[in-house]
Order: structure tokens, then sequence, then C-alpha cells
């Protein structure tokens, strides 16, 4: 059996926990500064102890910043919008951000290339199909005498 938390924060463990959530530090890598310095606390002691305290959000980290392209939240309209990733649900989604290739076009010269391999300028229209019954079917004929 695991021995129980000490409940009661002194005034050095409060100033290690201001000072670490002032350097943006992960409330896990707190706790084990505490742990280390003598005080038990976990990662949830930590976090609640710093929403009585009254401290901003808890500790998150920054957004990675993409090594190439830019997010896609950020990205304006003189910028390429093709997503770059196969999977833009589990990660940020990031754009390729080069320059369009025209005003109102919303990929680069290079991906516009991609993105409209083997498909014609211009949509072909389709045949209109013959007859004017119901469902599209072909006319009733006619009778004649």
């Amino acid at each position: 059996m695991s021995t129980p938390l000490n409940p009661s924060w002194t005034a050095e463990a409060d100033f290690i926990l201001k000072e670490g959530h002032k350097a943006k530090r992960s409330a896990r890598d707190i706790a084990a500064e505490l742990t280390a310095s003598g005080h038990k606390a976990t990662r949830n002691s930590v976090l609640g102890r710093a929403h009585r305290l009254g401290l901003s959000k808890p500790m998150e980290k920054p957004k990675p910043r993409p090594a190439n392209g830019v997010l896609f939240e950020e990205t304006t309209s003189r910028q390429c919008m093709w997503i770059g990733q196969e999977d833009a649900r589990t990660a940020p989604v990031v754009c390729c951000g080069k320059r369009v290739a025209a005003p109102g076009e919303p990929w680069c010269p290079t991906h516009r290339a991609i993105a409209w391999a083997g498909k014609p300028e211009k949509p072909v229209a389709k045949p209109q199909r013959q007859g004017t019954g119901l469902f599209g079917s072909a006319p009733s004929p006619t009778i004649s005498t």
C-alpha cells in the first residue's frame, strides 16, 4: 500500500509551484521537482493547487511549430492551403504555405498541377436524358388513328 500524500502545502512548495508555472513547465515536471525537494506531490495535486491559487490555465506546453510550411489556422489568402500530412486528425494541420498561383486560388502552382492532373480545365456538360415522363422514363406513346 502506498503512503498517503501530505495534504498541507508549505510556503516553499507553493513557491516551487509558482516558479514552475511562470517558467511554463508541465505539472508532471513540477511534481517531480517537489518530490525531489521532499514534498510529496503528484501531477493532479499540482494542478489542483495551481487552480486553488488562481494561477492561469494549467501548465500547457506551447503548440509545436512546423518545420516546413505553416499551421492551417495561420494561413492567409495568398498562401497555399495544400495539407501536407496523411492524418490531420492527430496532429496540428500543416499547409504548404507558398504563394498561390493566382488571386482567389487555394494552391501554389505545384499543388494546383497535382490537384488538376488529368482533369479538363472546363467542366464538360453531361448529356441530357431523353424523355420527359415520370422518373425520367421515356414519354408515353401517343395513339394515332
